[in-house]
């Protein structure tokens, strides 16, 4: 009984309703290019091309790095959003630790975006050189 009850409360917590999101919109990914200028642009934090069950199983209790990675495109939208200049500053400073970087770099803010069946990016943002803190 009690833990029918607790399975009522803790399913839909761990599986939500799509319906609770009235529209899914692009996320903003962020590239990055070191030094300014150099190269192509490449994804900040590209995802593995396979996660074992384990450790997928693992990442539902403990995951620091899709929380960090989380908390850089909240940034990322707030620079694109009213609270530009705190957030920036805060985005910088994330990229470079993510980076470690010790030289400059430069960062820029892209929505990808399916038209006519193919990929296409938008670039919104572009932060010219930075360099670390």
């Amino acid at each position: 009984m009690i833990l029918s009850r607790l399975l009522q409360l803790l399913l839909p917590a761990l599986f939500p309703s799509w319906r609770f999101f009235k529209t899914i919109g692009p996320s903003p990914r962020i590239e990055t290019r070191s030094p300014p200028g150099s190269g192509d642009w490449t994804r900040l934090t590209p995802p593995p091309d396979h996660i074992p069950p384990l450790q997928m199983l693992q990442r539902l209790f403990w995951s620091p790095g899709q929380n960090a990675a989380l908390f850089r495109v909240s940034l990322a939208e707030r620079v694109l959003g009213d609270d530009a200049t705190r957030a920036r500053q805060l985005l910088d400073s994330e990229v470079a630790r993510t980076l470690e970087a010790t030289g400059p770099f430069e960062y820029r803010i892209v929505f990808l975006s399916r038209e006519d069946g193919q990929l296409t990016a938008t670039v919104c943002f572009e932060s010219g050189a930075v360099a670390p803190v």
